[in-house]
């Protein structure tokens, strides 16, 4: 359980019907970093929030954690719709609505806009993507956990497809979607994460993903782990339960120092 309640931002109606929870820590320096978590499909902003460990890294490093959710009435397996060209053009739709959040919570609690990074878990993580494609300017950095490349699919049975590793764009396909996004693309790290038992987002996803930065000439730190399936790897911050995996990884800790957001 949260130490304090999540803050809710508002109003949602600029937010393609997502919600948006902000979780302060009590103590909060000014122009803090803010980390942009996003839940996987039937995940709510809060179970994320607790399962992941990031609440906790939040209070003991000082930085704010911005939580988009979404609403069964977008998606009733709560998945942010990554594979819906709708939701994933710069200045509309669900991406559209998570870049609206970041830009009140860092106007009304005096985050610092230079440090701003986003991760993503599954749906959570082909969403991660998404936001870095559209709103390179907005971030630093970015994570995704078993995440899909931007550009993908164009609907649910080509999403499908994609998270089985057939029918993916080449990388050339993929990199041009990513430049074509957004005015003005920015170089942003990346870490990676994927299990190589993953049977519901393979790795041709992660290795597409890692094709695409290595050919914008951008960095990449690739985590890889042969034994986990479909989930986050949680160290002894988070709360074991369906897709948050003990016994791999910190994730959550490892993602964070890449962020350069705690020591």
């Amino acid at each position: 359980m949260l130490p304090h309640p999540l803050v809710r931002l508002g109003p949602p109606r600029g937010y393609a019907g997502l919600n948006g929870w902000l979780y302060l820590p009590n103590r909060l320096p000014a122009q803090a970093p803010l980390v942009v978590a996003l839940h996987g499909c039937t995940q709510t902003a809060a179970a994320y929030a607790i399962g992941s460990g990031w609440w906790r890294l939040a209070d003991a490093h000082g930085f704010a954690l911005l939580l988009p959710e979404q609403t069964d009435a977008n998606n009733p397996g709560l998945c942010f719709r990554w594979y819906d060209p709708a939701q994933t053009r710069r200045g509309q739709g669900e991406a559209g609505g998570i870049a609206a959040m970041i830009a009140e919570a860092q106007a009304h609690h005096n985050l610092d806009p230079a440090r701003c990074a986003v991760t993503g878990l599954s749906a959570g993580g082909a969403m991660t993507m998404t936001m870095l494609a559209c709103y390179p300017e907005l971030f630093s950095a970015g994570a995704p956990i078993a995440g899909v490349p931007f550009g993908a699919a164009l609907d649910i049975p080509s999403g499908l497809a994609a998270m089985a590793g057939k029918n993916l764009p080449k990388t050339e396909e993929l990199t041009a979607a990513f430049l074509a996004a957004a005015p003005t693309p920015h170089n942003v790290p990346l870490s990676v994460w994927q299990g190589l038992a993953d049977d519901r987002v393979t790795p041709a996803n992660a290795r597409a993903i890692e094709a695409v930065w290595s050919a914008l000439g951008r960095r990449v730190d690739s985590h890889y782990f042969p034994r986990m399936g479909h989930g986050l790897p949680i160290g002894p911050g988070g709360i074991p339960s369906a897709h948050f995996l003990p016994g791999h990884a910190d994730s959550t800790a490892e993602i964070a120092r890449f962020f350069g957001f705690s020591g």
